[in-house]
């Protein structure tokens, strides 16, 4: 095995990002194929969701590996504003030994950053349960496992849809028109989200996402109540090699909820992802909510695993 090169280089430009993209969807094929080891790998539509979504610029702070000067990137690693790190390796062009150096490195930069920000602690999210190489070795570098909320990964297969659940009079299902329906959009996740952010910020964000080479607002769902609003939502991300389909984001407005829009949206969700070739659907909601946990139990969803959170103290600058 070729030993990559010690040091990344920043994120260059769509061809890295597409690079970071292959990286996911190979480690999908491992998972699929019981061949990728306890290694989770995202969705490559939550990368986009990430970079696309996101006030803040990933562009800047994301970081790829390869084995040589110009070569295909084998390993990525993206740092958030909220001093935590995501991490992903090509599951068959890095070793596990290799796997757990990028892992020190990503925390030492990571911890340099922070100190010198005057910051307490990092963390990282995205690690299975049943990750026992990186639990360990995070561990043994003092990382502690977090009380709080974990993520579940859930997944269900495609070929056995039940019928359409009804929807209350009045109300209709179809994507999103438009950037002219941005506010209504908006308001919807807004609402679901119990976001703190005024609206006006919250729209801009999500014009800025509807103005990307990402967003196709076909797959754009919206569940549009008599009056206008959209009453619930969700957007679908596409794998198509893996033929795997993802949600992320579904929510339902406040003044809606407890009508059966969040699993009317998900079927319509789930029979686009039919409709253009996948196999299989995923999520990834919190598993103290309840509510999250009932809404895609009902939609066939099963939890595969959690994905666990690791945070670390970090020493100060003298």
């Amino acid at each position: 095995m070729t030993a990559l090169i010690a040091q990344p280089r920043l994120y260059q430009g769509p061809d890295d990002l597409d690079a970071m993209r292959r990286i996911l969807i190979a480690g999908g094929q491992a998972y699929l194929a019981g061949t990728g080891g306890p290694a989770f790998y995202v969705h490559v539509g939550d990368l986009s969701w990430w970079f696309f979504y996101s006030e803040h610029d990933y562009a800047t702070s994301t970081y790829l590996w390869a084995a040589e000067p110009g070569g295909e990137p084998v390993a990525w690693v993206l740092f958030s504003p909220w001093h935590t790190f995501d991490l992903f390796v090509h599951p068959t062009a890095v070793t596990a030994e290799q796997r757990l150096a990028l892992f020190t490195w990503a925390e030492e930069h990571l911890a340099a950053e922070i100190s010198a920000a005057g910051g307490q602690r990092m963390s990282t999210i995205w690690i299975s349960e049943h990750d026992g190489s990186a639990i360990a070795h995070l561990t043994a570098r003092g990382f502690q496992r977090a009380t709080g909320d974990n993520l579940v990964f859930m997944a269900r297969r495609l070929d056995n849809l039940d019928p359409a659940p009804p929807l209350p009079p009045d109300f209709q299902i179809r994507p999103v028109a438009g950037e002219h329906e941005v506010e209504m959009r908006a308001a919807a996740q807004h609402s679901a989200f119990e976001s703190s952010w005024d609206m006006e910020r919250y729209v801009a964000r999500y014009r800025r996402f509807m103005r990307s080479d990402v967003y196709e607002p076909q797959r754009d769902l919206v569940v549009v109540a008599p009056d206008g609003r959209a009453a619930a939502f969700c957007f679908v991300w596409l794998d198509e090699v893996n033929r795997v389909g993802h949600f992320e984001p579904v929510g339902t407005h406040a003044d809606f909820r407890r009508q059966g829009l969040g699993k009317a949206v998900l079927w319509a969700g789930l029979s686009l992802m039919k409709r253009c070739g996948m196999e299989m659907a995923t999520v990834c909601p919190y598993g103290s909510s309840e509510a999250a946990m009932g809404l895609y139990r009902a939609a066939g969803f099963r939890p595969i695993h959690q994905m666990l959170t690791f945070s670390k103290e970090v020493a100060q600058r003298a």
